[in-house]
């Protein structure tokens, strides 16, 4: 028993922590940079917020039509009288987003190391494009959440994350607005150029980061904000291979992804 003690001890502080556990042990090439971004577009998903393996849309869908007064839910909870800092949903938005954005600069941290011969068809930067989307996606979550988002010159902006975290890195402080838009504006101008321009709905294309990118600025609003949102819808309805809907209900009603 002393025996079997001993070696239990050795191996489990011979174990590798959690934390350093990164991302070079596991993305060498790209089909291992391909299952990351899988990993990713899962948290997203919040399929483990869900608990059943399936794909939980609350976060995107009805949550904020509920916070902002749209929607009413049928326990009458503390966010119908915005008693926020009493909801039991509060950090649900926030673990969500930054688990996902953890997850992104796993895969942008670790592939701008990578030679790009180990990649075929462009596929990096393709890589390189969606991740930096997802991550945009969730920084914009965050800010419009947790952020004065509606004011430029508000020193309340987000907590940037742009590497992986660690115990080194954790402690940071929050950047001001301006910043935080400038930060997501970069990596929707790089998921612009470099994402695919076709691929499965339930995946990140360059078209889809020009809506995002439209969405961001009509948050920002500042000077020459509109002008640029309708040049880069223009951009969308010319060129892209989608087409406006005739009912924009029928997207929510009965053709979803399709």
């Amino acid at each position: 028993m002393l025996l079997l003690l001993q070696y239990a001890c050795k191996k489990t502080l011979n174990a590798l922590p959690e934390n350093a556990k990164v991302d070079a042990n596991t993305i060498l090439d790209q089909k291992t940079a391909e299952v990351a971004l899988r990993g990713a577009y899962y948290l997203l998903y919040n399929i483990p917020g869900r608990g059943t393996n399936i794909t939980c849309w609350d976060n995107h869908q009805w949550l904020p039509a509920y916070y902002a007064g749209y929607l009413a839910g049928a326990s009458d909870g503390p966010e119908e009288e915005n008693r926020y800092a009493e909801s039991s949903m509060i950090s649900s938005v926030w673990n969500e987003s930054y688990a996902t954005i953890n997850a992104a600069n796993g895969i942008i941290n670790r592939l701008n190391i990578l030679p790009d011969a180990s990649f075929a068809n462009n596929r990096k930067e393709g890589i390189l494009g969606e991740a930096k989307f997802l991550r945009a996606y969730s920084h914009f979550k965050i800010l419009s959440y947790y952020g004065e988002w509606f004011k430029y010159d508000s020193k309340y902006g987000i907590l940037i994350r742009e590497e992986l975290s660690n115990l080194a890195n954790i402690a940071k402080a929050r950047s001001n607005v301006k910043d935080s838009y400038d930060f997501i504006l970069a990596d929707l101008d790089y998921a612009i150029d470099n994402a695919p321009s076709q691929g499965p709905n339930h995946y990140a294309t360059k078209w889809a980061a020009m809506a995002l990118k439209m969405r961001v600025l009509m948050s920002r609003a500042q000077t020459g904000d509109y002008n640029e949102v309708i040049s880069i819808a223009n951009l969308i309805i010319q060129n892209s291979p989608y087409s406006l809907e005739n009912d924009p209900k029928d997207i929510f009603r009965n053709k979803g992804l399709s």
